[in-house]
């Protein structure tokens, strides 16, 4: 059993991956699930994929989360968090430290790569779940 201070800190060195839709790799890139999965694999969490999911709507990636993680009340750092943009779950993430607050990790497309910055409004008021990666201690 990993701690989730284990899972902040391989998300945190992560950062500036490229980002590629679809990908699993930390050299070459990876998309928000992507990212996930590297910190799983990379800390032996689990060795499950998610594939099939695409950019249209749908709900595939919730769908996958919740085949595999278990539900959390409340945000914590290392927790995955899924957002819902435009109405649907598309997005996710992994909490963690920042300045102060909570930060946010996460492979955006519209940045190209892997950032972390603070969960401002914009980011919180998207949650639609928070999730418990397997083999992780969240207390």
């Amino acid at each position: 059993m990993k701690n989730s201070g284990e899972v902040s800190r391989v998300a945190k060195s992560l950062v500036g991956t490229p980002y590629a839709f679809q990908q699993r790799s930390s050299e070459y890139g990876c998309d928000c699930l992507g990212l996930v999965l590297l910190i799983g694999w990379e800390l032996e969490l689990f060795n499950f994929d998610i594939k099939g999911y695409g950019k249209a709507v749908s709900h595939q990636l919730k769908d996958g989360i919740e085949k595999h993680c278990d539900t959390l009340p409340k945000i914590k750092a290392g927790a995955l968090v899924l957002f819902e943009i435009n109405n649907v779950p598309q997005h996710c993430g992994i909490i963690t430290h920042y300045r102060g607050g909570w930060g946010l990790v996460h492979a955006y497309e519209n940045v190209g790569q892997v950032r972390e910055h603070s969960l401002i409004n914009w980011w919180k008021d998207k949650i639609c779940g928070v999730y418990a990666l397997p083999n992780v201690n969240y207390d």
